[in-house]
């Protein structure tokens, strides 16, 4: 638990912000965790090779950031990165701030370090962070200058987490592993839904359930608006168009069987139930040659995404008080990835 007393000091209090915990940061913690990653920073960034820190020279750094924008929804191009944090702006501005020094944390951590120069590039070593930055401002109600004290540390810790289960994962992607670890490990010990209140029902019109697909893409930015998710469609649209297709289809996919499982209407039309789908589908045609039987597997692993949703969430939120954050995608996109041995006509994309 060091990690999260050094994100979340000592003292915590349960209160009711969207759907966090209001938690007191003394003064004095703020700064020994700043001055930590400071040192830690400053350390790495004197060790660090030459082609790491290339990534943030003066006509990459821009880029570079954008890109970890853009590659949490697999968006190598920095165009895509840019409207991405225009949608997550739009939704949210609070929490687009912190999502980007999330991402420009993590990347300069990485570029310190002297990890791959080239995987720091395509903004693979950002993603992480900038989802970090996301989940503190939704999950942690404390004070703007708190919160980026806790983004600037947990993101810090994406990158040397990239690294370490790299190896680990083997030829699987670890897709946002080092997110979850960095951001439960806060979340573990500040246990946001301890306290929280019974959502109030709400009335669930045509325009919401139609709707509710877009606010699932908008949800794997813990933002909750159609707009950001048709901002964010067009972003994966400009990228490939057939993202956009798959992750709006997967986030519906997950939305129909949230209802057919009874979840509360409310939950559905947030987006609650499809963002996790959203991003499987769109792994898998990411990483698959688009044929019937990668179709397949996307609406298939969408829907057993929503499935494995269910539980986590009934499980995490019991036991521990904490979202299942995006575990249901990872745990189903790695099984949907190692198929491609199994399921004749299904290849990888060289």
């Amino acid at each position: 638990m060091l990690f999260a007393e050094l994100l979340l000091g000592s003292k915590w209090r349960a209160a009711s912000r969207h759907p966090g915990a209001d938690l007191a940061l003394p003064g004095d913690q703020a700064r020994m965790a700043a001055a930590t990653v400071f040192r830690l920073a400053s350390r790495g960034f004197a060790q660090g090779s030459s082609r790491s820190l290339s990534a943030l020279s003066a006509e990459n750094a821009v880029p570079t950031l954008l890109r970890g924008a853009g590659q949490v929804v697999f968006c190598e191009k920095p165009q895509a990165g840019a409207l991405t944090l225009a949608a997550l702006a739009v939704g949210d501005p609070y929490l687009a701030v912190l999502g980007a020094v999330g991402g420009a944390t993590a990347t300069g951590t990485a570029a310190g370090l002297g990890l791959d120069g080239d995987a720091i590039k395509a903004g693979l070593h950002g993603y992480n962070g900038v989802l970090v930055g996301c989940a503190f401002s939704q999950f942690l109600a404390i004070s703007a200058p708190a919160a980026s004290v806790a983004t600037v540390a947990g993101a810090a810790a994406t990158a040397p987490l990239v690294a370490v289960l790299k190896p680990l994962c083997g030829q699987v992607p670890q897709y946002t592993l080092a997110f979850n670890v960095a951001t439960l490990s806060a979340l573990t010990y500040a246990r946001p839904f301890a306290d929280a209140p019974a959502p109030a029902v709400e009335h669930v019109g045509a325009l919401d359930v139609v709707t509710a697909p877009l606010v699932g893409v908008s949800q794997i930015f813990v933002v909750d608006s159609a707009i950001s998710g048709a901002a964010l469609t067009a972003a994966l649209a400009y990228q490939q168009p057939s993202y956009a297709v798959h992750a709006v289809g997967g986030s519906a996919v997950g939305c129909a069987v949230g209802a057919a499982l009874g979840a509360p209407g409310s939950e559905v039309v947030h987006g609650l139930w499809g963002f996790n789908s959203a991003l499987t589908a769109l792994a898998v045609d990411v990483f698959f040659e688009p044929s019937p039987r990668s179709y397949a597997l996307a609406g298939g692993g969408a829907a057993a995404t929503a499935v494995v949703f269910a539980g986590l969430k009934t499980a995490m939120g019991t036991a521990f008080a904490v979202p299942a954050l995006t575990l249901p995608f990872c745990a189903v996109a790695s099984g949907c990835y190692l198929l491609h041995s199994q399921i004749p006509g299904l290849k990888l994309r060289s």
